[in-house]
C-alpha cells in the first residue's frame, strides 16, 4: 500500500510541473526511491470472452480495414459453435473492438491454434495442430499433427492441411510468403519409451496448401520452432530453443536438461545459412523473433541463467525476461535481463515505428524493473529504446493470473495484445470461467516515445560528476520539457522541469554515487546519455 501511494502521489507531483509554467530550472522533485517510468500507457478499450473452461488466445493481427483478428483454443463449451475436445477459436473485431463475427474449428477431438495472419486475398491463414484429423478424421497421422487452416474474409473455412508422422507434431507460427504461398515452422518427435526428442520443422507450402520443400532442423535432442519471420533477402529467420550440442547445432551452453536459445537463418530454399545457440548454463528460451529496421533481429524470452552470454540476471532461483538484439550475422549486439526477484516471461515483441521495442509476456515480481503487481501474474508490457534501455514499463490484471501471448503495434501507433485472463477485478469487469480470451487496445501516445543517440542531441558535464550536472543541448529546450536521473533500474532518482534555453544546472548532491541514465524528455521524444557519480 506504501508502495502505491508513492507511485500516485508522484504521478500527481509530474502531473503538476508539466501543468505549471515554472522558471528555468527552478523546480527540483526531492528524491523519490520508488520506480515509475514515463509516459506508460492506458487501456482504450478491453474484452473478456470465453465460458466456463479454459480460454487462451495465442495471436492477434490487425487487418486491412483497421478490425483485428484473435486466435487461440477453447475447451468450453458455452462457446457458439463450440464442436468437442479443444476448438479452434477465431474472433475478428471491429477497429473499437466489437465482435463482428466468430466462429469454432476443428473436430470432435482436439485442436489448438498458435498463429494467424491475414492473406493478401483478404481471408487468414492458421497454424496449429490437432490429435483427430481437424474436420476429416480419416487425415489423422499421429499422435499431434499439424494443421493449416485457410477461411476466408467472414471465417468460412476454404480448405485445411494435415501434415506429420506418427509421433508428435506441432505448428507454431505461419507468414505468407511474396509467391502467394506460405512458410510455417514448429517441432516434430518421434514417440519413444521414456519421452520424445524434436526438431525444428520449416514447411514451405503453396498458396493451396501443398508442400515445396520441408527441412528438419536440430541435433538428437529436444529442439523447438517457436517463431518464424520473412527476412529482406527473401528467406526466413526462425527462433526458438534447444537442448541439443550436435548436429545442425555448433555452439550450446546449456546442458542436456537445460535449453538454449537457437537462432537459425535460412535462404530461400531453407537451407542453413547460420545458426546461433545463445545463453548460459541454465535454461534459456526463446519465444519471438523480428528482423530490425537495419538489418539485424531482436529476440524474447527468458531464462534462468546467469553466465555464458547472460548478465545481471536478477534472481537465480526465477526467471528473468531476456531480451537479444544480433546483427544481420547473428552476432549479439546487446542483451538485457529484465525483470525482478520472481518469474518474469517474454513472450512476443516487435520493433515499433520509431526504432524501439516493445515487449509482453507476464511477472510475478513487484520490484526490480516492475513496479506493481495486481496479483499473483500480471500481463507486462515494456518499451525499450534502440539500445535496450526500459523506457517505459506497466502491468495489467487483475488478483488472479494474467498472460499476454501476442503484441502488436496498431495503425494509429496503439498497442494491442491478446492472452489469457483468470481475474474479475482492476483491470477487468468480468470473468467467465477458468480462463478467458483477454483483448486489450492501449492508447497510442506511449509507444511512440525514441530515444535518439545521445551525441546528436545533448551534451552532460563533468562526467564523471559530483554535487553539480550541467545540461546542454544542440536544440533550444521547448516548452515542458523534464530531465530525468534515472538508476540503472529505471528507477526516477530525480527530476527537474526546464522551459525554453538550452542550458540547464541540476543540484545532484543528493544523489548517490552510480551510474546514472539522464534523460532530456519532451512530448515528441526522449534523449538519454550515461552519467557517473562520483
Amino acid at each position: 500500500m506504501k508502495k502505491l501511494k508513492n507511485k500516485i502521489l508522484l504521478s500527481r507531483i509530474h502531473d503538476m510541473l508539466r501543468l505549471s509554467k515554472l522558471a528555468f530550472c527552478a523546480f527540483i522533485v526531492p528524491f523519490i526511491s520508488v520506480q515509475t517510468l514515463i509516459a506508460q500507457p492506458n487501456i482504450e478499450w478491453q474484452k473478456s470472452m470465453g465460458g466456463t473452461d479454459q480460454d487462451m488466445a495465442e495471436s492477434v493481427k490487425q487487418t486491412s480495414d483497421g478490425g483485428y483478428i484473435v486466435v487461440g483454443t477453447t475447451i468450453s463449451s458455452e462457446v457458439p459453435g463450440f464442436i468437442g475436445g479443444a476448438d479452434i477459436w477465431a474472433i475478428k473485431l471491429s477497429p473499437a473492438g466489437e465482435v463482428e463475427w466468430q466462429s469454432c474449428y476443428g473436430g470432435l477431438s482436439s485442436e489448438e491454434a498458435r498463429d494467424v495472419v491475414q492473406t493478401a486475398d483478404g481471408g487468414y491463414i492458421i497454424a496449429g495442430f490437432s490429435n483427430g484429423g481437424g474436420f476429416n478424421e480419416e487425415e489423422h497421422i499421429g499422435m499431434d499433427d499439424f494443421m493449416l487452416l485457410k477461411i476466408d474474409s467472414n471465417g468460412e473455412v476454404e480448405w485445411q492441411k494435415i501434415m506429420g508422422n506418427t509421433g508428435h507434431d506441432r505448428l507454431y507460427s505461419v507468414k505468407q510468403t511474396a509467391d502467394g504461398g506460405y512458410i510455417t515452422a514448429g517441432s516434430s518427435g518421434g514417440a519413444i519409451a521414456f519421452g520424445s526428442f524434436w526438431d525444428y520443422v520449416v514447411t514451405k507450402l503453396d498458396e493451396t496448401g501443398n508442400v515445396q520443400w520441408e527441412k528438419a532442423l536440430g541435433g538428437m535432442r529436444t529442439d523447438i520452432a517457436e517463431c518464424i519471420h520473412l527476412t529482406s533477402d527473401g528467406g526466413y529467420i526462425v527462433a526458438g530453443y534447444s537442448y541439443s550440442n550436435d548436429g545442425d547445432i555448433t555452439h550450446h551452453m546449456a546442458t542436456a536438461n537445460s535449453p538454449d536459445y537457437w537462432i537459425v537463418k535460412l535462404d530461400i530454399t531453407g537451407e542453413i545459412e547460420w545458426e546461433k545457440a545463445l545463453g548460459g548454463s541454465s535454461t534459456d528460451y526463446a519465444y519471438s523473433i523480428q528482423q530490425t529496421a537495419d538489418g539485424g533481429y531482436i529476440v524474447a524470452g527468458d531464462t534462468y541463467s546467469e553466465d555464458g552470454d547472460v548478465t545481471n540476471h536478477h534472481e537465480s532461483a526465477y526467471r528473468d525476461a531476456w531480451i537479444v538484439k544480433l546483427d544481420h550475422q547473428g552476432e549479439m549486439e546487446w542483451q538485457k535481463c529484465i525483470g525482478g526477484t520472481s518469474d518474469d516471461k517474454a513472450h512476443s515483441i516487435i520493433q515499433t515505428q520509431d526504432g524501439g521495442y516493445v515487449v509482453a509476456g507476464t511477472t510475478d515480481s513487484d520490484d526490480g524493473d516492475v513496479a506493481y503487481n495486481h496479483g499473483p501474474s500480471d500481463a507486462w508490457v515494456f518499451k525499450l529504446s534502440e539500445t535496450g534501455n526500459i523506457l517505459w514499463e506497466k502491468t495489467f490484471g487483475g488478483s488472479d493470473m494474467d498472460v499476454v501471448n501476442s503484441i502488436i503495434e496498431s495503425t494509429d501507433g496503439g498497442l494491442v495484445f491478446a492472452g489469457i485472463s483468470d481475474s474479475d477485478d482492476s483491470d477487468l469487469s468480468i470473468n467467465y470461467g477458468i480462463e478467458d480470451f483477454w483483448i486489450v487496445k492501449l492508447s497510442g501516445t506511449a509507444a511512440h516515445l525514441s530515444e535518439k543517440k545521445a551525441s546528436d542531441r545533448i551534451s552532460i558535464y563533468p562526467n564523471p560528476g559530483r554535487e553539480r550536472l550541467t545540461i546542454e543541448t544542440k536544440e533550444t529546450f521547448g516548452k515542458f520539457t523534464t530531465v530525468f536521473i534515472c538508476d540503472v533500474q529505471g528507477r526516477i532518482i530525480l527530476n527537474q522541469q526546464i522551459n525554453n534555453g538550452n542550458r540547464c544546472e541540476i543540484n545532484t548532491a543528493q544523489v548517490a554515487a552510480g551510474v546514472y541514465h539522464v534523460q532530456v524528455k519532451n512530448v515528441e521524444s526522449i534523449t538519454s546519455n550515461l552519467w557517473i557519480k562520483e
